[in-house]
C-alpha cells in the first residue's frame, strides 16, 4: 500500500517537473503566459522554500550537534526564477519616477537589483556616482578654463560685443 503511494507521488513529481520544462508551441494571449509562469513559479518557489527549511534545519542540527549556536544560522535558496523581468520600458520608468521624488534612491535601487539589473549595495553605488559626478564636473570645469584661456586678448566673452572705438 505504502508502496502504490510513493509510486504515485513519484509519477506526479515527473509530471511536474516535465511541465516546468516542456515548449509549448500553442500561442497563448499575454495574461495567460503571465499566469501560467505565476503557476509555475508559485510551485517552484514552494518546493525552494521546503528545500530551504530542511536544509536550515540539518545545518542547526549539525551545529548543535558540534556544540555551536544553531540560532544563527539562516538558509534560504532564491525563488526569483523568472528572467527578464523588467522591459526597458519598465526601467526608464522606474528612474523617472525616482528622479520626479516619486520613490527613494533606496527603492529604486531595490527594484533594479530584483531585476537583476543592479548588482552592487546602494552605499557601494552611491559612491560610484558621486565619484563619476565629481570626475565629469572637474573636466567640465578643466575644459571651460581651457577656452578661456585660449580666447585672444580683446575678444569678447560669449555672447558679447566689443566697441572698437573704446567708447562706452
Amino acid at each position: 500500500m505504502a508502496k502504490d503511494g510513493m509510486d504515485q507521488k513519484e509519477k506526479q513529481m515527473v509530471a511536474l517537473g516535465a511541465k516546468l520544462v516542456e515548449n509549448r508551441s500553442v500561442q497563448r494571449t499575454a495574461s495567460e503566459a503571465t499566469m501560467d509562469q505565476r503557476t509555475e513559479n508559485s510551485i517552484l518557489a514552494t518546493a525552494a522554500n521546503n528545500v530551504s527549511q530542511g536544509f536550515e534545519w540539518a545545518f542547526e542540527q549539525a551545529a548543535m550537534f558540534a556544540g555551536g549556536a544553531e540560532t544563527d544560522i539562516e538558509f534560504e535558496l532564491n525563488t526569483e526564477f523568472a528572467i527578464d523581468k523588467l522591459a526597458p520600458e519598465d526601467q526608464a520608468q522606474i528612474i523617472a519616477t525616482w528622479m520626479a521624488g516619486g520613490i527613494s534612491f533606496t527603492e529604486m535601487r531595490y527594484l533594479l537589483r530584483k531585476a537583476s539589473i543592479a548588482t552592487e549595495t546602494d552605499a557601494v553605488a552611491k559612491a560610484e556616482i558621486e565619484k563619476d559626478q565629481e570626475k565629469k564636473l572637474k573636466a567640465d570645469t578643466e575644459a571651460k578654463v581651457a577656452v578661456v584661456k585660449a580666447k585672444p586678448a580683446g575678444e569678447p566673452a560669449a555672447g558679447g560685443t566689443t566697441n572698437p572705438t573704446g567708447a562706452t
